[in-house]
């Protein structure tokens, strides 16, 4: 719960949220810390009112002040780096209607029960957040745990179109082959995706028009890269990872780990 500082403040109020799920003899594994909410924060996304910041919210801190605000993917103020996820909510307002700062307990660790939950995730968020504590009660692992060891392996003879539900994984083709990316908008920030050519053959990655940052003949971004050259195919791999271009920029695809001779369109 929230704790305002000293003085008049706002009616504290509850929400119903399932946020944390329990392992054996109901241990919930949670690690909480303190923390200060800016008074300026607000949520967006809670339209009835912005003022309130939902239970499940990433937040990060701000490197200038030190204080709490909502995690986002595209910033470079600090709060690009997820710290913890707020476990209940917290109006920001006090009793005359002023918002103020707020000190609240903040998750660092727990067993999350659906991460769908969680506001503002991303997979980029959920891979650090199950770096420092979490843990998901998915029956299947979620992508995020993983990078360069994939969370599994699939042969591939013919042409693929890669899923969300891939994220994480590694392909390895064993005959002529085009990986078809999914969309950037769907997958968002952090995706990621180990291809891998593993015959004498043609491979080829296939992404929206001009959105793989490697250069094509003209110098611009390409939409494929293409591992054909002759005694050069086999082995040849990329590790796909979805970002932003720049600050405030659109998502592209980063190509990662290269090897070998690639031509690119």
């Amino acid at each position: 719960m929230s704790y305002p500082s000293p003085g008049q403040t706002d009616i504290i109020e509850s929400q119903e949220i399932a946020l944390f799920a329990s392992g054996p003899d109901n241990n919930h594994r949670k690690f909480t810390t303190r923390g200060v909410i800016d008074s300026t924060v607000t949520d967006s996304g809670n339209t009835a009112k912005t003022t309130t910041i939902r239970g499940g919210t990433v937040m990060a801190v701000k490197t200038s002040d030190g204080n709490l605000y909502r995690y986002d993917a595209d910033a470079t103020d600090g709060t690009q780096a997820p710290v913890g996820i707020l476990g209940e909510y917290t109006n920001m307002l006090n009793r005359d209607g002023t918002a103020v700062d707020k000190t609240v307990n903040l998750f660092t660790g727990g067993i999350l029960k659906n991460t769908s939950d969680v506001v503002l995730v991303d997979k980029a968020a959920l891979a650090v957040l199950l770096r420092i504590g979490f843990k998901t009660a998915d029956l299947a692992p979620h992508g995020s745990h993983f990078l360069l060891h994939p969370k599994a392996r699939y042969f591939k003879a013919a042409d693929y179109t890669l899923t969300d539900a891939d994220h994480g994984c590694m392909f390895v083709a064993t005959a002529a082959c085009n990986f078809t990316l999914p969309d950037l908008a769907t997958v968002g920030k952090g995706y990621s995706v180990l291809l891998f050519n593993g015959a004498n053959t043609d491979m080829v990655v296939t992404g929206a028009a001009n959105t793989i940052v490697y250069g094509d003949s003209g110098g611009a971004l390409s939409t494929t890269l293409t591992f054909s050259t002759a005694n050069k195919k086999m082995g040849g791999q990329v590790l796909m990872l979805a970002d932003y271009a720049s600050d405030g920029g659109s998502l592209v695809w980063y190509p990662l780990m290269c090897t070998t001779t690639i031509t690119s369109a």
